[in-house]
């Protein structure tokens, strides 16, 4: 059941070449859109944004659990995608950061974005020991077997899964982003 994160060569492919795309697809999108630079501005905590963030990892979580009822590991890409995305967009927000000097800003959105990659990894590691596991599982009806092996799982990673959502939590509830246009 809680064996090693195994990918083929083939998805790990897949999974690089789709971040530098969309780290590609935000650098030129922000190009086009002539951004200037970023600067990031930090305060205590924003409650709403502290909210919203934990929304949204929780949907993300959600997401990548009704995947899994399919029992093919190829689904699991399409919720990765969207993680991907936001990777993306996130290293492009820290890379302008440095037109104005605004070193810690960048350090903290680019933290931020390996927090959003460690997200997407500890989602599809849970995802996988779901999808593998099922097969294997003599438990009767097949949602039960689901719902059984999402919550072996979930119990098994509920520690990094938890830690990576609180730092992203923190992380877009602390800072407040100011956009100069060219």
């Amino acid at each position: 059941m809680n064996k090693k994160f195994e990918m083929t060569k083939e998805g790990w492919i897949f999974a690089v070449l789709f971040f530098l795309f969309t780290v590609y697809y935000s650098f030129s999108k922000a190009h086009f859109a002539h951004w200037g630079s970023v600067k990031v501005t930090f305060f205590l905590v924003n409650w709403s944004t502290l909210l919203s963030s934990l929304i949204y990892a929780v949907i993300l979580v959600l997401f990548y659990l009704v995947c899994t009822l399919l029992p093919s590991r190829r689904i699991v890409a399409l919720p990765t995608i969207i993680t991907l995305l936001l990777a993306g967009q996130e290293l492009a927000l820290a890379y302008y950061t440095l037109p104005v000097g605004d070193i810690l800003g960048g350090l903290v959105l680019l933290i931020g974005t390996l927090t959003i990659l460690y997200m997407a990894y500890i989602n599809a590691k849970i995802s996988f020991n779901i999808i593998d596991s099922i097969v294997d599982a003599d438990e009767g009806h097949y949602f039960r077997r689901w719902f059984n092996r999402v919550k072996v799982s979930l119990a098994y990673d509920w520690k990094p899964l938890v830690i990576s959502i609180v730092i992203y939590m923190i992380i877009n509830a602390s800072m407040f982003m100011t956009l100069t246009i060219k």
